[in-house]
């Protein structure tokens, strides 16, 4: 079994979203940030990967060896919290 690495870096905020809400008239939709945000990361992927890629086959493991976040301080959080 051969193993080939790829890295990935995906410059967007993350952004937590449900999968659908309700409108007043019960349809369902998907709201506007969520769906720029889903472009930004097909975008982003596209761009990044390699001509020759291949899907990975079904069964194959997959391994994650490092994963960072940044987030920004809410501004509720006092200045004193933030510096210390």
């Amino acid at each position: 079994m051969t193993y080939s690495e790829l890295t990935l870096r995906f410059d967007v905020i993350p952004t937590p979203h449900q999968s659908f809400r309700m409108g007043r008239n019960g349809i369902s939709y998907t709201p506007k940030k969520v769906l720029d945000f889903k472009k930004d990361i097909a975008w982003e992927l596209s761009t990044q990967l390699p001509n020759d890629f291949e899907i990975i086959k079904a069964g194959t493991p997959i391994v994650i060896e490092y994963l960072h976040y940044c987030f920004a301080y809410p501004v509720s959080m006092s200045k004193k919290k933030r510096l210390s």
